[in-house]
């Protein structure tokens, strides 16, 4: 449907040469989360689990997984993968947005199951060579630590 396109493309702009890291990744972050909110509430959030194993996956710096969420025809390129600079930037958004989808309520519950895989990524991302991504990865490690407890 409509919400899962809209997620897919999202998701795709992690790659994207002109999507800037300001405000925290806010401008996706937000666009994520309001899309996962609309999944409808105690029923199973197909969405929610490919998201979440699609950002885990590119905030430890790996590829993503094939799967429904970026399957098929897409932007994104191989090459553009392989770009340091762009999967760097891909790993900022990635915990970004993970720190969001943990911050927010309405998803507390569902997303609680990814907290130690979430906690261990963020732990590997203190010690990468990027600023930017020891950064948003600390941000996201304060949210994680104060959900866990």
């Amino acid at each position: 449907g409509l919400p899962a396109e809209w997620l897919e493309r999202l998701l795709e702009r992690l790659f994207a040469h002109d999507v800037p890291v300001v405000r925290r990744s806010s401008q996706l972050s937000f666009s994520v989360l309001a899309i996962l909110d609309a999944e409808v509430p105690n029923t199973q959030r197909a969405l929610l689990e490919r998201t979440m194993l699609f950002l885990l996956a590119v905030a430890k710096g790996q590829t993503p997984p094939p799967g429904p969420i970026l399957d098929g025809e897409t932007q994104v390129k191989p090459a553009d993968i392989k770009d340091t600079g762009v999967l760097l930037r891909a790993q900022v958004h990635a915990l970004n947005i993970l720190r969001h989808l943990f911050l927010d309520t309405n998803l507390a519950k569902e997303v609680s199951s990814y907290i130690p895989e979430a906690m261990l990524c963020t732990l590997e991302g203190f010690g990468a060579v990027s600023w930017a991504v020891r950064n948003s990865s600390t941000l996201a490690f304060s949210v994680l630590l104060s959900r866990s407890m």
